[in-house]
């Protein structure tokens, strides 16, 4: 394959960047990875891969995301209760029986997220408004609107460093989870 480096100078936000990326690409598959994410074995892709090839409700997959310094699970799935998202596997430990096989979950991280390029043009890629949180679990949700299902793939494991962005964050994520949950609410459960 080839690998194409598309630069800007400005930050464009986690949204706009991957957006972009997905208008110059040209495969049938679009991978996501985060900057700060690393791999400890190959055949991670293939694992992706196989899901989407043998179910064609799979709307999007995603690795199991661990915690490089603990080695233990930051995402598995993402849950919803009434009024907040939880991640039902975080903090356990790689042995944990939860975590042994892929599966269906409401919602999934983006750090290494796997999705088909036609299908992510139609949903309309990732909100721009969302520029720094929420923007994965809300593609997720445009998803299952689509009929399509989200899946965490276990045997594609992915360490995260969790610490790519050197901007603070934090004062976009009161506003951004408003937008997000006001935009969503009727398709969460």
């Amino acid at each position: 394959g080839i690998l194409r480096i598309v630069r800007f100078d400005e930050d464009l936000g986690y949204a706009k960047a991957i957006n972009i990326g997905a208008e110059y690409a040209n495969s049938e598959y679009l991978l996501f990875c985060d900057a700060d994410v690393f791999f400890p074995q190959s055949g991670w892709i293939e694992k992706h891969l196989h899901l989407h090839l043998n179910n064609p409700r799979v709307g999007v997959t995603s690795s199991k995301l661990i915690n490089y310094r603990t080695g233990r699970i930051i995402d598995f799935g993402i849950g919803r209760t009434r009024l907040n998202h939880f991640h039902p596997c975080l903090d356990a430990l790689l042995s944990d029986p939860r975590v042994q096989e892929s599966k269906r979950v409401q919602m999934a991280c983006s750090a290494v997220m796997m999705i088909q390029r036609d299908l992510f043009q139609h949903v309309g890629g990732f909100d721009e408004a969302l520029c720094c949180y929420y923007q994965d679990v809300d593609l997720d949700l445009r998803l299952k609107k689509e009929q399509r299902e989200v899946w965490v793939v276990s045997e594609a494991v992915a360490y995260h460093r969790s610490s790519s962005c050197q901007l603070s964050r934090a004062p976009f994520q009161i506003d951004e989870r408003g937008y997000y949950t006001a935009k969503n609410e009727h398709l969460m459960e």
